[in-house]
């Protein structure tokens, strides 16, 4: 055999240890990175290196321990090993360099991420910097996420938050989860800051949201919407509502579910939230934490009734109802929740 053969021969061997897996339809395989916090051989402890480490379409397996979150900004699969895989520390935001309150934080470059089957409880991490938030999973402007299958314990400001701009945040699949209990937080100016909703979408469209249980616990002592459409500057348009069991105690502006039409500071005609279906929902158990009273799918202004289908619920009791109290908006990933006083 000739040198020239034996360099070539060398060159292919040694090429195909380096090519990326392939399947038997020429479509390239993703990788599978491994997290355990017990280590061990070509296993990350910590789940922010495994995200940094991967490449998009990789797959995060994660075994059961607790971890601190992480902050994506490539589409990744995150996947537990079920509850026995629990985030208990907020992950670090890379641009302001602090804590984000938040266990995902998922920016505009990671749609098509996936977050399922692990548990969330940030409830005792330390107090937070100050106008930060407890929180679950936050997407900012980012398409075609998927979190299912997820436990979110005690729940801070909202389990899962989601911000889009017109263009982004469309698609997004929020089914499978468990949301149980919530609880106000403490920042490190000695603010107290109580719990705003379950789930809230902010000038999203398209969504899915179905087959979630949303609960308050006998002994929380705040009220809290269950999922919460809400439009700033953009259509929040063509999202489902459906299949969904949601028991919270409501009150002081916080429903069931609440459709809230912020553009043009509330004036009619509605433009921006329309054709959201709300149907095949339970919310029987959601009622008021003072005196009792029901009011499961609250809308403002009152002209959402008419451009929004709402039927099917068990316990359908709906009304037109005006904000009561100001809001807090995050514009981008990371950073402080800015509060907006309404006029």
């Amino acid at each position: 055999m000739s040198r020239k053969v034996r360099i070539l021969l060398i060159m292919g061997i040694f090429g195909a240890f380096m090519m990326p897996i392939i399947r038997g339809n020429g479509i390239q395989e993703s990788a599978v990175l491994k997290v355990d916090d017990d280590g061990g051989p070509g296993v990350y402890t910590i789940i922010q290196a495994a995200v940094d480490a991967a490449s998009p379409g990789d797959t995060i397996k994660i075994m059961p321990g607790e971890y601190a979150g992480a902050w994506i900004e490539k589409p990744v699969k995150v996947m537990g090993s079920g509850p026995a895989t629990l985030i208990t520390s907020d992950a670090w935001d890379y641009y302001w360099q602090d804590r984000t309150g938040d266990a995902f934080d998922i920016t505009d470059t990671a749609g098509g991420t996936e977050i399922s089957n692990l548990a969330i409880d940030l409830s005792s991490v330390p107090p937070l910097p100050h106008g930060f938030l407890l929180g679950g999973i936050s997407i900012f402007f980012a398409d075609d996420v998927t979190v299912k299958d997820v436990e979110f314990r005690n729940n801070g400001y909202t389990a899962i938050y989601a911000r889009g701009d017109g263009w982004g945040a469309k698609n997004l699949q929020i089914i499978h989860n468990s949301i149980i209990g919530f609880c106000g937080h403490t920042d490190q100016s000695g603010s107290y800051l109580p719990p705003y909703s379950a789930i809230r979408l902010d000038d999203c469209s398209n969504g899915l949201v179905a087959y979630n249980k949303i609960e308050s616990l006998p002994d929380d002592t705040e009220p809290v919407i269950g999922v919460a459409i809400l439009s700033w500057t953009y259509e929040a348009a063509g999202n489902s509502i459906i299949h969904n069991k949601i028991a919270v105690k409501t009150g002081a502006g916080k429903y069931a579910v609440y459709l809230w039409d912020r553009t043009g500071k509330n004036e009619v005609p509605c433009e921006d939230i329309h054709d959201n279906l709300i149907n095949l929902n339970d919310f029987r158990g959601s009622e008021n934490y003072t005196d009792g009273s029901l009011c499961y799918v609250a809308y403002y202004p009152e002209c959402l009734a008419n451009i929004n289908m709402i039927s099917r619920n068990l316990g359908d009791n709906r009304r037109y109802v005006p904000p009561v109290e100001p809001l807090k908006l995050k514009n981008s990933a990371g950073g402080p929740w800015v509060t907006i006083i309404d006029e």
